[in-house]
């Protein structure tokens, strides 16, 4: 900072030289009168404190961590502000500021060759080298000045200097304590020395003398060259003003070689009041009083007010670049905590009133004050990169936002440390997600190539059954949406792939067909859809609709290409069937009656025409009834005997068939019409049964032809002979070859 006031004081001085500034006063300035900024007040030396945790009216949980930790106020006393000024050492012309090493290489011309500089110039103390430039890269030219004590030519140079053609000829500092500098700094550039500079010009054909030009407009200064020289093109740069050039504006002031010791004390330079200390230092951010009159200078040594007028409250900047408020009595305010200040509230360190920006710590809870706006934030806003919301209805207002926080556009989370939540959460058993922009979210979501439901009151992502509106869903244990089978509590589900819905009803898969009930569940075994029976196949298998062939324990069913339940009679294969109002196939039945008309069924459950035998026997048994008795009592009482050798006729497989034919339409015959009666009538009544022919002896001696059945009763074969009850009135009617009383019947064969 003293190397800068130093620098613009010689511009100064250099001005008033050229009698372009006027000096405010003509007498000598007493040490006696340097005073501290704010001289009114004193402040005393007071150590900031921990703010004192107290409760605000209301209070919102959950509280949390803040975003980033705070350091704690510092326990230690703070350094004054303002703080006294004491006297300085003896002052050289020029601060030290480095080795200068950096500049040096980048220019490519060592400052200590002094050999190669291209003027010398000095005081008898200092002596100024000036050495050209060219960048290696850009081609871009200018001059380096390096200062060395007069006769010390190596080692660090007191200052060095940079003549930037390039960027309109002005000069920059090209070495600080921080590092290089390569573009003009903002606002007045400060330049050293108090001597005109003879620089010899890159193209080496002229030699200018030169002086400053001080753009108090533009707070920018430059170096201009004669106007015998500016003649030349090769040195005309866009920054290039001669002293007679009538292109000079107004507010630029020429200033020539000038004595800084000479012009000391208060000066106006176009409108403004500066103050230069008798060692040509610029007086800045800070104050003096002169002939009872107290000015105040800001950063750039500009007066910005007196003694004379009235001071108002307002904030002050102190040396450590912290702000405090004065009041309007002078005194400094230093009660920490919230205040409205000139219509703004403003947080206050406790202790020593420094005003605070950034993170704000109060009462356990969180604020953030805008360090350039100075505006306690509200809202949504970004800090660091974290989003954060800070109420803007709370009192104070901007409490940062910890936990749930609903707003116009949903409902937002905020974690311990107030950053706004993104993505998945987890709170206790439950799950929340959050848009990346946006807030939690509620329906359906797809996240990772899989879809999620979230509760449309709470937000949480459910799992198990979700029913919405008519249709229901059933999430997994990760709360992914379940598409396909699902075996739940003992019984199948199916959702459908693209949409997750349970389905009900009918359901085509791979060429099969499903039934759901109503409430989802899949249906097995016999179901009565739409007025008609299905049966879908229980487990292990997986519950299709069967059609075809079905048998069901012993039971055979039949079940039509659309899977209903087959009844009445159906022909399958060039074969007829019956099948009854429940389904069942009939089968092993005689003289079965179909739509008024009788057939025979096969063990297989084939129905067959019933021959002319078959008929007549059932015709038969309709009118005696249907017993087996009855019907041996019939064949052995009802037939007439009537002794005629009967040959059966070409076309008869059965010989059983002719003889009841004739029998039951005669009503005459002899044992073999009787005994094929009875053959047809036991087998219509479900009989294993056999016409038998064989001997028997004769009552004139010898054996005779005879006919007779075998019929196997409850697994026993018995002998049934109508003819011998017929002729010899006892009983033929289940008696066994060999019975007391009975015929003997020898060599004798079944006929069917």
């Amino acid at each position: 900072m003293r190397k800068r006031k130093l620098i613009l004081s010689v511009l100064l001085s250099a001005a008033m030289t050229a009698s372009c500034i006027t000096p405010a006063f003509a007498g000598e300035l007493s040490s006696g009168t340097e005073n501290v900024l704010l001289s009114e007040e004193v402040p005393e030396t007071i150590s900031e404190t921990e703010e004192p945790q107290t409760e605000l009216p209301e209070a919102e949980t959950p509280e949390a961590e803040t975003p980033e930790a705070e350091t704690p106020e510092s326990k230690n006393p703070e350094a004054e502000f303002p703080e006294m000024e004491t006297p300085d050492p003896e002052v050289l012309p020029f601060e030290e500021l480095g080795d200068g090493s950096e500049e040096a290489a980048q220019s490519e011309t060592s400052v200590n060759a002094v050999s190669s500089a291209l003027h010398a110039e000095g005081d008898g103390k200092y002596t100024d080298y000036v050495f050209p430039y060219e960048d290696a890269d850009t081609k871009d030219k200018g001059f380096f000045i390096s200062t060395f004590e007069t006769g010390k030519t190596e080692g660090n140079p007191y200052r060095m200097l940079y003549w930037d053609m390039k960027n309109g000829g002005l000069w920059s500092p090209c070495e600080t304590v921080d590092g290089n500098v390569w573009i003009p700094q903002e606002g007045v550039q400060y330049l050293y020395g108090t001597k005109k500079w003879n620089l010899h010009v890159s193209d080496k054909k002229g030699t200018g003398v030169g002086g400053y030009i001080i753009d108090t407009a533009n707070k920018t200064v430059a170096y201009y060259l004669t106007a015998e020289d500016v003649k030349n093109p090769s040195v005309l740069q866009e920054a290039f003003q001669s002293q007679s050039d009538a292109q000079i504006p107004a507010e630029l002031f020429v200033g020539a070689e000038g004595n800084i010791n000479n012009h000391a004390g208060l000066r106006t330079i176009n409108g403004n009041q500066y103050y230069i200390e008798k060692d040509g230092v610029l007086l800045t951010e800070n104050q003096r009083t002169i002939d009872g009159v107290t000015y105040y200078f800001d950063k750039d040594g500009v007066c910005y007010k007196t003694s004379e007028e009235k001071e108002g409250a307002g904030w002050v900047q102190a040396e450590d670049g912290n702000y405090y408020w004065r009041q309007e009595d002078g005194t400094f305010l230093r009660e920490g905590g919230w205040h409205e200040l000139d219509g703004k509230m403003y947080f206050l360190n406790y202790g020593s009133g420094r005003r605070r920006t950034g993170w704000i710590t109060w009462s356990k809870r969180k604020f953030y004050i805008d360090p350039e706006s100075l505006e306690i934030l509200t809202g949504m806003q970004e800090i660091d990169g974290k989003p954060y919301y800070f109420d803007p209805v709370s009192k104070p207002v901007g409490k940062m936002v910890v936990g749930w926080k609903t707003l116009e556009d949903g409902k937002y989370y905020f974690d311990k440390n107030g950053v706004r939540k993104k993505g998945w959460l987890t709170l206790g058993e439950k799950k929340y997600y959050f848009e990346k922009n946006g807030p939690m979210k509620k329906g359906w979501r797809s996240i990772g190539g899989k879809k999620y439901y979230f509760d449309r009151k709470n937000g949480y992502m459910r799992k198990g059954w979700v029913t919405i509106g008519s249709d229901k869903y059933y999430m997994n244990k990760d709360g992914s949406l379940h598409t396909g089978w699902r075996s739940l509590g003992g019984k199948k589900y199916y959702f459908v792939p693209k949409t997750g819905k349970m389905k009900k009803g009918w359901l085509t898969l791979n060429n099969k067909k499903y039934y759901f009930e109503k409430d989802g569940h899949q249906t097995f075994g016999w179901r009565s859809i739409g007025g008609k029976i299905y049966y879908f196949m229980p487990l292990p298998n997986s519950g299709y609709m069967r059609t075809g062939w079905l048998t069901v324990g012993k039971d055979r069913y039949y079940m039509n290409l659309d899977g209903s339940r087959c009844t009445g009679l159906k022909k399958i294969t060039g074969k007829n069937y019956y099948f009854g109002a429940n389904g069942k196939m009939v089968r092993n039945k005689r003289a079965y009656s179909i739509n008024g008309k009788r057939y025979n069924i096969s063990e297989n459950g084939v129905v067959m025409e019933m021959s002319k035998a078959e008929q007549l026997a059932a015709a038969t048994l309709d009118e005696i009834g249907w017993d087996l008795y009855s019907a041996f009592k019939w064949s052995s009482s009802a037939i007439d005997y009537y002794r005629h050798d009967f040959v059966v006729p070409d076309g008869y497989k059965n010989p059983s068939d002719y003889y009841a034919e004739y029998g039951f339409t005669t009503g005459r015959g002899n044992c073999y019409i009787m005994a094929g009666t009875f053959y047809h009538m036991a087998r219509l009544l479900g009989y294993e049964v056999h016409q038998v022919n064989g001997s028997v002896p004769l009552y004139s001696g010898g054996m005779g032809p005879h006919s007779w059945v075998e019929i196997v009763v409850n697994g026993s074969t018995y002998v049934c002979d109508p003819d011998f009850t017929y002729d010899s009135g006892r009983n033929g009617y289940l008696i066994n070859y060999g019975q007391v009383g009975t015929w003997m019947y020898t060599d004798y064969h079944r006929i069917n």
